[in-house]
């Protein structure tokens, strides 16, 4: 962060790219399953 402020002297947008996909639609999957793709994308997010 540091870094693009000194090059470009400020930031306006920050994307956050990570998540996983299971083979099956959110109700077809298991609990763990489930579970695994919360904490990856809206906790890594937030995080």
């Amino acid at each position: 962060m540091d870094g693009a402020v000194d090059a470009f002297g400020r930031i306006d947008v920050l994307v956050t790219d990570a998540g996983i996909l299971h083979d099956r639609v959110l109700w077809k999957m298991t609990d763990e399953e489930r579970d695994a793709v919360v904490t990856t994308h809206l906790r890594g997010t937030f995080t």
